[in-house]
């Protein structure tokens, strides 16, 4: 997922930035961070519902601001 971020979006993984990745189900989420020692990676799964996601085309990165969380 490292590599998948910085070759697609030219943007480096240690800034602070948080990248969002999803199954086509909408039911995983996977959110991979740098926290000063190194990668770590949070991941939720959804019983019964699913994550909403922009409608956006395939590989395009989306800016969400921090107060939409």
């Amino acid at each position: 997922m490292a590599a998948l971020v910085e070759s697609d979006t030219d943007l480096p993984l240690n800034t602070g930035a948080l990248f969002l990745f999803t199954n086509k189900q909408r039911d995983k989420i996977k959110i991979p961070y740098w926290d000063k020692t190194g990668f770590a990676l949070w991941y939720k799964r959804l019983e019964k519902n699913k994550f909403k996601w922009p409608l956006k085309e395939k590989n395009q990165v989306c800016w969400v601001l921090l107060y939409r969380f």
